[in-house]
């Protein structure tokens, strides 16, 4: 592997010819660099979109404000890296690895991302809109008000991630690990995650409206005040969740785990809805009376509050 730096003949000529190939230029050449190890490199406000990149090495690159739309990237090291304000919007990174950058605010939506590595980043305000995501790492990464709609996520770890706010309107989700996220208020209406663990997860107040949970797990999870108005909760764990004041209405609950879940307060439930779940004697019910839930109590309506 060659190692130059940025400001080499070589590598300042060969952006300058990328250039003159995006300005559609005479005598302009798609830059295609492969088999290097670029040093001390300082790429701010680049212009390689488009451009072709394989097999790099270029620790803490400086890649803020740059310009990467439909770059390709393959079996690149760039931890370490800043992407602050970068426009990498339809973006193609596969077995890239980005541990432990800032890709704050950056704009990746319609990107393609595969065996993507972006552990302990920071990633707060990334925008992965319409997005493919398949078997990428965020573990640990702090993604508050990250924004997913309409992406694709497969077989992905967001293991003990920040998630705090974001974003997954319509997002289909399958096979993918939330355990230990913290991810109060985000927002997950209309999205389809399926067979997928959410497991020992902070989730206060988020929302799951007209969401599809089936073959999800949400075993230990705070969930206090969390929306689950017409979702689609067949089958799916919620043991031990706490659920104190959640709403449930016209939400499917066939087979839905409530054992030793706290749901006192919990709110919209009906008679059918709880007789349709599964519930134990560790199960707090709505009125803050043990269960398990028999019809005709009363037990479904949460309890009035004291006046005076």
């Amino acid at each position: 592997m060659d190692a130059l730096r940025p400001d080499d003949p070589a590598f300042t000529r060969l952006l300058v010819l990328h250039a003159q190939w995006l300005a559609r230029q005479p005598g302009g050449v798609r830059a295609d660099i492969r088999d290097w190890k670029i040093e001390a490199p300082r790429l701010k406000g680049a212009a390689l979109d488009e451009a072709s990149l394989s097999h790099l090495t270029i620790p803490g690159a400086d890649l803020e404000s740059a310009r990467l739309s439909g770059s390709e990237w393959e079996k690149c090291d760039l931890r370490q890296s800043a992407w602050g304000g970068a426009d990498a919007e339809g973006i193609s990174l596969m077995d890239v690895k980005l541990d432990v950058s800032s890709l704050a605010s950056a704009n990746l939506s319609e990107s393609r991302l595969q065996w993507v590595s972006f552990e302990e980043s920071n990633l707060i305000g990334i925008r992965l809109l319409e997005a493919l995501v398949s078997r990428c790492s965020f573990r640990g990464a702090v993604l508050e008000a990250s924004c997913w709609n309409h992406a694709r996520v497969l077989e992905t770890d967001f293991s003990g991630a920040i998630l705090a706010r974001a974003q997954f309107y319509h997002a289909r989700v399958q096979f993918s690990r939330f355990v230990r996220v913290q991810a109060p208020r985000a927002v997950f209406s209309s999205a389809r995650c399926v067979d997928s663990e959410f497991r020992d997860a902070d989730l206060t107040e988020a929302r799951f409206l007209g969401a599809n949970l089936q073959g999800t797990s949400l075993a230990r999870s705070v969930l206090r005040g969390a929306n689950f108005r017409g979702a689609q909760l067949r089958g799916v764990r919620m043991d031990a969740c706490d659920l104190r004041g959640a709403r449930f209405a016209d939400a499917k609950m066939l087979g839905a785990d409530l054992r030793g879940s706290d749901l006192t307060g919990a709110r919209e439930l009906s008679q059918s809805q709880l007789a349709q779940a599964r519930t134990d004697s560790s199960t707090t019910l709505p009125n803050g009376h043990p269960g398990p839930f028999m019809k005709g109590r009363g037990a479904e309506r949460p309890p009035r509050l004291a006046v005076g």
